[in-house]
């Protein structure tokens, strides 16, 4: 019997020193991860094996390794219980809050595309509506300047560090360049580059409006709801603004779809 309770002791005094040291190094998380897993295997194994005084010990280091557990992710937590209710009203919130020139937005977005169309320059332009684009935004480089017809211009302008990929505009600004999508999978009829499948694409996920510039013919695109319809430039201004005025998720069916196999 005073066996047993010296070989309880000792075991406790291990545990709690192997324990304190372990959690005096929290800071590094896989380490109180694995301390938490040791725990649960440990704390049976010791109260049937009548070591109970280390199995108390070892409950209450269980329960601390919890609070620890949870105060070292609390950041993760924090992302996937609030984070996704944010993103979601992130966009509409900004709009109700933001007064929009629309006419000047229209008019910038229409001599930009005029530009890049007859300059034959690549590119493609995003506007976020109802759902929040940022987990894109963030592959790319942030910008946070008004749009601007020359800005939009200079971006694509082949040779700058920006031109790849695609700009995000919010409201009307232009929250980040060089932003790239996962292309669609679906298969296409005709001849279509990587910019109309990384624009079908993002518009599969979200509500978003894409324009494409072909770099190729110059011809203009639009992208949205994973359909892709040309537009000639005369008709441009005016099918651009009935998209960007057409309530999220209610913009018509185009009159040429994309012949998916």
């Amino acid at each position: 019997m005073i066996t047993e309770t010296i070989i309880d002791i000792i075991i406790s005094s291990v545990l709690v020193f192997v324990c304190a040291i372990a959690i005096l190094l929290t800071i590094k998380r896989k380490i109180l991860d694995i301390l938490f897993i040791v725990e649960l295997i440990l704390i049976p194994s010791l109260y049937f094996n009548n070591f109970t005084f280390a199995s108390y010990v070892m409950m209450m280091i269980f329960t601390i390794t919890v609070f620890l557990t949870y105060l070292a992710n609390i950041g993760e937590i924090r992302k996937y219980l609030i984070n996704p209710v944010i993103e979601k009203k992130g966009a509409v919130n900004a709009r109700a809050s933001h007064n929009i020139d629309r006419d000047k937005l229209n008019r910038n977005i229409t001599a930009a595309v005029k530009w890049l169309s007859d300059n034959k320059t690549g590119a493609l332009i995003t506007f976020e509506r109802g759902e929040s684009l940022d987990k894109y935004i963030k592959t790319g480089t942030i910008i946070n300047a008004p749009v601007s017809a020359e800005l939009i211009e200079t971006i694509f302008y082949e040779g700058t560090r920006l031109h790849d990929g695609a700009i995000v505009i919010r409201d009307d600004t232009i929250v980040a360049a060089s932003v790239f999508f996962t292309a669609t999978t679906k298969y296409l009829v005709g001849k279509y580059g990587a910019r109309h499948r990384a624009a079908i694409g993002v518009s599969e996920s979200t509500d978003s409006l894409t324009i494409i510039v072909s770099e190729e013919t110059g011809r203009i695109s639009v992208a949205y709801s994973g359909m892709l319809e040309s537009i000639k430039y005369d008709e441009f201004e005016k099918v651009f603004k009935t998209f960007m005025l057409a309530p999220s998720g209610t913009i018509s069916r185009p009159t040429k779809e994309v012949k998916a196999k």
